[in-house]
């Protein structure tokens, strides 16, 4: 919940939220974005918090997200805060 929450009528302004996104800086440090996550998945399974298997299918999956947006398969929209 966050504090927020009910205090504004009405949908979200065009200005607001391209002044919230961090998509734009997302998808220009997509490498260390993803290399990122998959450091924690690898902990994730280090540290018993996911079994081996699903910290490999979690890398599998950051890894197959890289190439769709690096190949152009997936493009995020107005609709995406961030990658």
């Amino acid at each position: 919940m966050t504090v927020l929450r009910g205090r504004f009528q009405g949908p979200t302004g065009d200005e607001m939220r391209r002044f919230s996104s961090s998509l734009d800086v997302d998808l220009r440090m997509l490498d260390e974005e993803i290399d990122a996550s998959l450091a924690h998945a690898a902990m994730l399974g280090e540290a018993g918090i996911v079994s081996p298997d699903e910290a490999a299918r979690l890398q599998r999956g950051l890894e197959q997200v890289r190439e769709e947006l690096r190949t152009g398969r997936w493009t995020p929209g107005a609709e995406h805060e961030d990658v």
